[in-house]
């Protein structure tokens, strides 16, 4: 019998027991039937690996009770898949073992590889009974990259007695535990049936899916699932309830194979639907730090060829819907610090995230998802929201984009294009943005006053960005950078007392706050930015009143996150009292600081104080101001930037 059957599985087959294993209470190791069908009694079975596996028996087998039809052993003489009637066991103990090239320790065992494999066990036997009543399994599947240690108990039909003294059968189903690592990460799961579990371990079986509760920590994340399986060593179905938590969306996805951005905690609960490599995910409600989200996914995972070849690559697609998306819960994504996280110290005042990008992510599948937000909040104190926001994400082979974004903002219109070309190394990054018509005092909460009184600032302001560089990061990105920006305030109101004390004029700012402040009309604001390398130059910044016109020069370094920013306010009409300092904005970029240019005021209040000595008035006459014409040039074109940005206003957007 031994010879046999290892002849027709060409693996060694025995019946004896381990040496030194304690004998069954029949003292022969096997009993064989051949009349009407082949039955099988055995206290022990053992079925050798292939010498490659070298982890010992691929099957061993206590209190064994086997059932085969002739005219199935015929048929899966023939090529076909074997069918066993009725399978029972005490104890089963299983080996399993597959190579990156897709050979498995099971091949040749009624388990023929049936093409391209979606899952462990591609085309297993098919059973008309199967009961187990303690189970074991070891599983290393290199195609799969999954190391798994399982205990399992299945029960079919009528049970083998019970032992002396034990109490009612189990209920029917299978009741399993597992754990081990899936692609680097360390899972456990637990897995509990109700009723026949033959339609999970039977490929292509025809009656109804089997009710099961699955509950699966892997890494950092953790899920529950309640519903229907179906075929798990074929198209490994399942439909039902599910919800999953984890610290970062990105430690979620990365067992299965799916990139997704780097977050908070979430919680998201939802449908799950799988049928072989497709993979469908209805979410009804998640909760991301503080963003509420919900969408619907179709997640279609690579198939894996007979000589463990990958065939196509992985994609995702769907829409993304939410309430509200706060950037700060995808801060990490483009390398800020998590909530809590402990990161390397950095010089004081730096805040561009410098987290390297994960680069190989991007190569390891296809998205295209359309996103639809009713609110997006920048989590900038008293900046408006936008909203709604729609957008294009698209990933094709290692190169990210966000395309067609649209979304409404204080009256005004966001719209752009950015791509993240991750193919090389440092990624390549450019960016298309352009606002148009946004309501000054409604974006900046800050400029519209509490009290009684017109805002601090008013008016409708329109900005172009053309960014290009290459960076490991979002700071080395910005720190290389070329392109320009082009920011236009027209239809501007400017309060009367911003521009005095900008001017440091305290006689006038003086009767302003006695006698009320008014708004004055803006002429003109313009500022039009060359970047270079990393460093921000004004090519021309004014605001132009009919009091005072306020000029900016100087310089921002993205590479040094270094500020050196001069404002002047160049007065049109005659002050009594005057000091003229300009402001000089320095420092980190996180951390800036305000001076008055000190020299400038002691050579002023020097000749005031020295005259003062002879007459008190006397000290006054170097604080006389009769105005200023002011660069006219500079103001021309200021002009002529107004004009043309007000013929360009989008019609519909005001």
């Amino acid at each position: 019998m031994e010879r046999w059957l290892s002849e027709r599985l060409d693996r060694p087959v025995r019946f004896e027991p381990p040496s030194g294993a304690p004998p069954g209470p029949d003292a022969r190791p096997w009993r064989l039937r051949l009349l009407g069908s082949v039955r099988l009694r055995a206290q022990h079975l053992e079925i050798a690996a292939p010498a490659w596996a070298g982890r010992g028996p691929m099957v061993q087998l206590q209190g064994l009770e086997l059932r085969l039809g002739y005219a199935d052993l015929l048929a899966w003489r023939r090529g076909g898949v074997l069918r066993v009637e009725r399978l029972r066991a005490e104890q089963l103990t299983l080996l399993l073992d597959r190579r990156e090239d897709g050979g498995s320790s099971w091949s040749g065992l009624g388990m023929r590889q049936a093409g391209p494999a979606v899952g462990v066990l591609d085309d297993g036997p098919q059973f008309g009974l199967l009961s187990v009543r303690e189970g074991r399994v070891s599983l290393d599947d290199r195609v799969l990259d999954l190391q798994a240690q399982a205990r399992f108990a299945l029960r079919e039909g009528p049970d083998l007695p019970p032992p002396p003294g034990a109490g009612p059968p189990p209920a029917l189903g299978l009741v399993a535990e597992a754990q081990g690592r899936y692609r680097g990460s360390p899972f456990t799961a637990n897995l509990r049936t109700e009723g026949s579990a033959l339609p999970l371990v039977q490929r292509g079986y025809a009656g109804p899916p089997v009710a099961a509760r699955i509950t699966l920590d892997a890494g950092q994340a953790g899920l529950r699932f309640e519903g229907r399986l179906h075929d798990l060593l074929g198209r490994q179905a399942l439909d039902g309830a599910f919800w999953l938590r984890g610290e970062s969306l990105a430690a979620a996805g990365r067992p299965l194979g799916v990139v997704l951005p780097s977050t908070p905690a979430f919680e998201m609960r939802g449908q799950l639907r799988r049928d072989g490599p497709r993979w469908s995910v209805a979410v009804a409600q998640a909760r991301i730090g503080r963003s509420r989200l919900a969408g619907d996914f179709v997640f279609v995972r690579p198939e894996v060829g007979g000589g463990g070849e990958v065939l196509p690559r992985s994609v995702l697609s769907g829409q993304l819907r939410g309430r509200v998306l706060w950037l700060a819960d995808l801060g990490p994504a483009i390398g800020a610090a998590r909530p809590g996280e402990v990161r390397p110290r950095r010089e004081p005042g730096r805040v561009l995230p410098d987290r390297p990008f994960d680069l190989p992510a991007l190569q390891r599948m296809d998205a295209d998802v359309q996103v639809a937000l009713d609110r997006l909040e920048s989590g900038i104190a008293g900046l408006q929201a936008a909203a709604p926001l729609r957008a294009r994400v698209q990933l094709t082979q290692g190169v990210l984009r966000i395309a067609g974004l649209d979304a409404r903002l204080a009256q005004g219109r966001l719209r752009g294009d950015m791509t993240l070309d991750g193919r090389e190394v440092p990624a390549a990054w450019q960016a298309q943005l352009a606002l148009r018509g946004v309501r000054l005092e409604q974006w900046i909460g800050a400029l519209a006053r509490r009290a009684q009184g017109p805002p601090y600032a008013s008016g409708r302001l329109d900005l172009t960005l053309s960014l290009r560089g290459r960076g490991r990061s979002t700071a080395e990105l910005l720190a290389g950078a070329d392109g320009g920006a082009q920011l236009l305030w027209t239809r501007g109101q400017l309060s009367h007392l911003v521009v005095e004390a900008a001017g440091l004029d305290p006689v006038q700012a003086l009767g302003l706050v006695l006698g009320g402040d008014r708004s004055l009309p803006v002429g003109c604001a313009v500022a039009r930015l060359v970047l270079r390398r990393g460093q921000v130059r004004p090519e021309l910044a004014l605001i132009d009143t009919p009091d005072s016109t306020l000029s900016i020069d100087g310089s921002l370094s993205l590479a040094s996150e270094r500020l050196d920013l001069v404002a002047r306010a160049h007065p049109k009409d005659f002050s009594p009292l005057t000091l003229r300092s300009p402001l000089h904005v320095e420092g980190m970029l996180g951390a800036p600081t305000v001076r008055l240019d000190r020299a400038l005021l002691t050579r002023r209040l020097a000749p005031a104080a020295a005259l003062a000595l002879l007459h008190p008035l006397a000290g006054l006459l170097p604080l006389l101001d009769p105005g200023d014409p002011l660069m006219r040039e500079e103001l021309a074109q200021c002009r002529a930037e107004a004009r043309r940005g007000g013929a360009r206003a989008e019609p519909g957007v005001r």
